[in-house]
């Protein structure tokens, strides 16, 4: 025969006590199954965003590195711009130089044209301006020459010879290859 089971009333302290453990129980479950859940999906949600991240930085890095290549490329044209341009400064301060000198050669001033011829940069100059410019420096030395051997010579015979040193010694320096000063 069954009998059946007699009902025991409880006192509230063991009531009390089911429901602490029953809370504790629903912790415990909501600990090892719910939290481990919901960290995976934050991990998986924060390894996406870093992926993506780290898409968008190589994007960012290759532009950057294309326009530092740019850049660098600009640099090298400025620098070659720049040295054309300076080589065409000397080259125009020269030509300037050679104008001046033909212009006092012209006047008649040949000491201010040899100073000047004389002090030109050749290296910067074609072939033909080079040959204007040993000319004109060639032609003011004989001229100058001339002009201080004649002076040093009348300075000698009229017993000035102070004064024959000094304008034989510059005609000297006019054209060092000739002995008759």
């Amino acid at each position: 025969t069954v009998q059946p089971v007699a009902f025991h009333e409880t006192s509230a302290f063991s009531g009390f006590l089911y429901i602490i453990l029953g809370i504790i129980m629903g912790i415990l479950v909501v600990w090892f199954l719910v939290v481990p859940s919901v960290k995976q999906e934050v991990s998986r949600t924060a390894n996406e965003q870093v992926a993506e991240l780290n898409t968008i930085i190589a994007k960012q890095t290759a532009e950057i590195e294309e326009k530092d290549a740019q850049i660098a490329g600009y640099d090298e044209s400025v620098t070659t711009v720049s040295q054309q341009l300076g080589q065409a400064s000397t080259k125009t301060g020269v030509m300037e130089q050679l104008v001046q000198g033909y212009n006092a050669f012209r006047s008649g001033n040949y000491e201010m044209a040899r100073s000047i011829l004389s002090t030109a940069d050749t290296t910067v100059l074609s072939p033909d301006a080079q040959a204007m410019l040993t000319n004109l420096l060639g032609d003011t030395s004989n001229i100058l020459y001339t002009t201080y051997l004649t002076a040093g010579v009348a300075a000698y015979n009229d017993d000035d010879y102070e004064g024959a040193i000094s304008w034989l010694t510059r005609a000297v320096e006019a054209k060092p290859d000739e002995y008759d000063a």
